[in-house]
């Protein structure tokens, strides 16, 4: 590949972090819902590969902007934002991140764990008893994994290298097994859902693959773009790498490899799984035993969330403190926040928000939950009622965490505007990229329709476009809710930490990072003392 082994060796490197860090869980557990959502497997299929595309050549526009933090400071999109946007635009989004990005997205995963146990489990428990072991076995696994990132982090980076292995052995065995078991056979009868679907908005598999309004293209961005989350940090390895040149190669080939990748999976999922998941594609794969097929596809998909509660918990850990060392979130007066503190306070953050939602999710009446926690089974099997007792229970949970995922978007669309214009006015110093201005500007734009689409396929649900219910009966409604809410809070935080920095002023002011001020304080007292 290259003459010098040194070199292929980085690329090869590289090219991997990129793979393991963007092909996580997303497309374990957002297939499905971007399927009801778009209401075509097609519809889906091309969504997928447009997002793709997007992601490409926003990793590639942010090779530019990751190289003003190549030689110090942290790479985080809160500190990127500082730099090209200004300090106040970053706080705004280091509050956004810490409060409700890394919270929600760590709570879909715990939900979904405990979602998979239960289906695993088989057993016939009341609503009461359910919630009870979301939220109690939720927040245990929430703060087990804040212990293990705060005491023992090599122990969360094992569990990293192992996930990144095993995700893929699903994965792998999925993508074959699709194109294998494609079954033609039309309506609800069918295993495969590019054919069995039975009209949009039409249960019980309510899609379909002839169907191509308009209206169903502008929805799926919101889980399509979880799955693609967290490809923007990678753009920071050239801080690290010894051979800068190899660096844009890598990333790029690394983000087409997934990009593809995601596409063959979408279409091996809709090929052969009658709803678009994994879950119940594995279930064929293990169809003769539908014991031993129900409970291996559940436990695999529980381990897959593990990992996932683990990597945005420790996310979350470490994006908390480098935009503290940042002074982009106020803490005691410009004192560095420790690896301990910082987990306590997004073990904190997520546990509120996750028994917030489940508790919503539980309570809250609407379509197809009409009596909330009084609903009963009636004469559903217990799968089937497990199945949905769970995904309602869920279901505010993995809405919001699609949005946080649109959010981040529109935050990495922003600092592409940022970055734009800095080329211009050449505030930021950065190293140059060939065709930098186009690519940041035509991905910066599309980045803001998928925004924009991605909220509104939220505000009005499929079953609301399709006119199934009104919308004050359905999630939109609390969607609407729950984000104004949200956000108001978020700006509210934002008001208060500007009256405190105001109130509290660094002593070096803003710019620079606490950790440098530190250690440089720290050398200036060592050469007195000798």
């Amino acid at each position: 590949m290259f003459k010098n082994k040194a070199k292929t060796y980085e690329f090869l490197t590289l090219f991997t972090m990129v793979i393991g860090t963007v092909i996580g869980s997303g497309i374990f557990v957002k297939n499905k819902q971007l399927l009801e959502q778009t209401g075509n497997p097609i519809i889906a299929i091309v969504l997928w590969t447009l997002v793709g595309i997007v992601a490409v050549m926003t990793v590639y526009a942010f090779m530019q902007i990751a190289s003003a933090t190549r030689n110090h400071g942290n790479g985080t999109v809160s500190n990127w934002a500082k730099l090209f946007l200004g300090r106040r635009c970053g706080s705004l989004f280091s509050l956004i991140y810490a409060f409700l990005y890394f919270p929600i997205c760590q709570s879909v995963f715990v939900s979904s764990f405990i979602a998979f146990l239960f289906l695993a489990m088989g057993i016939d428990v009341s609503l009461h008893i359910q919630l009870i072991v979301f939220i109690v076995s939720g927040v245990t696994l929430i703060i087990l994994i804040g212990l293990i990132n705060a005491f023992s982090p090599n122990a969360s980076k094992m569990i990293q290298i192992f996930g990144t292995v095993f995700k893929f052995i699903p994965l792998i065995a999925a993508l074959i097994a699709g194109f294998c078991l494609i079954d033609k056979t039309p309506g609800a009868a069918g295993n495969s859902s590019m054919w069995n679907g039975t009209g949009v908005g039409v249960p019980p598999h309510p899609w379909s693959a002839t169907d191509f309004k308009l209206g169903l293209f502008i929805r799926g961005f919101g889980p399509i773009l979880f799955a693609f989350d967290g490809f923007i940090y990678v753009a920071n390895a050239q801080k690290t790498a010894k051979y800068k040149e190899v660096v844009p190669l890598s990333l790029l080939a690394g983000m087409i490899f997934v990009a593809v990748f995601y596409v063959l999976m979408a279409i091996s999922l809709f090929l052969g799984s009658p709803d678009g998941s994994i879950v119940e594609l594995l279930a064929r794969i293990f169809s003769k035993n539908p014991n031993v097929a129900n409970i291996l596809s559940n436990v695999i998909l529980m381990i897959i969330c593990f990992i996932g509660i683990n990597i945005f918990g420790f996310l979350g850990i470490m994006d908390l403190e480098s935009n503290v060392d940042a002074k982009l979130i106020f803490f005691r007066q410009g004192k560095i926040m420790t690896r301990k503190k910082a987990a306590f306070i997004q073990v904190l953050c997520a546990s509120v928000v996750y028994i917030v939602f489940i508790l919503l999710g539980a309570i809250i009446p609407r379509n197809g939950w009409e009596e909330g926690l009084h609903s009963v089974r009636g004469d559903l099997d217990v799968h089937t009622w497990l199945q949905l007792s769970t995904d309602k229970i869920g279901s505010f949970v993995g809405t919001i965490s699609s949005t946080a995922s649109v959010l981040a978007f529109m935050m990495i669309a922003t600092i592409l505007i940022g970055a734009f214009v800095n080329d211009y006015t050449k505030k930021v110093d950065v190293i140059p990229i060939k065709g930098f201005k186009p690519v940041a500007m035509i991905a910066a734009i599309l980045l803001y329709l998928m925004v924009i689409a991605g909220l509104y396929a939220f505000i009005e649900p499929i079953n609301v476009y399709t006119g199934n219910i009104s919308w004050v009966v359905s999630d939109g409604l609390y969607f609407t809710i729950f984000m104004t809410v949200a956000m108001l809070i978020i700006f509210a935080l934002w008001g208060a930490q500007e009256m405190l920095f105001k109130k509290y002023p660094f002593k070096h002011g803003f710019n620079g990072y606490l950790s440098e001020e530190k250690a440089a304080e720290k050398a200036k007292r060592k050469k007195r003392n000798r």
